[in-house]
């Protein structure tokens, strides 16, 4: 992804689960004439899936990219690099975040391709106001970042 303008990336120092929802509805906050991408794993929204509440009640244009590969992918690498395995409550089969963003008032989409992300993108950041989320399915045990 291409930053092509100063303060258009954030993230927070060191890391930290949970971070893209709360800091992309702050950072729409502060700047209320730019519209937000947040990308998060499932696992990590879990940390402050109470944001969406705060987006959708003050109808905020806040796209959040959720990814979900069913586990705490950064939770299981941390058991694999302690050579703890098979540590339980980190596989997330049961989460059904089309399910989530409706009960916020969110209108949710899911994708699979390429094509169609970018397609739900563009259609999220040229909607009405208000929050939209887009779903895509991608393998466990891939890791997602750097």
């Amino acid at each position: 992804m291409k930053v092509r303008r100063s303060g258009s990336f954030f993230f927070c120092a060191a890391g930290g689960l949970g971070f893209a929802i709360p800091g992309a509805v702050g950072a729409q906050l502060a700047q209320p004439e730019r519209p937000v991408l947040a990308i998060s794993g499932d696992g990590s929204a879990q940390y402050g899936i109470q944001g969406m509440y705060t987006a959708a009640n003050r109808q905020l244009p806040v796209t959040f990219l959720v990814l979900i590969n069913r586990e705490y992918g950064i939770l299981k690498g941390f058991g694999d690099y302690l050579t703890t395995t098979g540590v339980p409550g980190l596989d997330l089969d049961y989460l059904d975040y089309e399910a989530l963003a409706k009960g916020y008032g969110i209108p949710a989409v899911r994708t699979g391709r390429p094509d169609e992300l970018a397609v739900a993108a563009k259609q999220a950041f040229t909607a009405a106001k208000g929050p939209h989320m887009i779903i895509v399915d991608v393998a466990p045990g891939v890791p997602l970042g750097g």
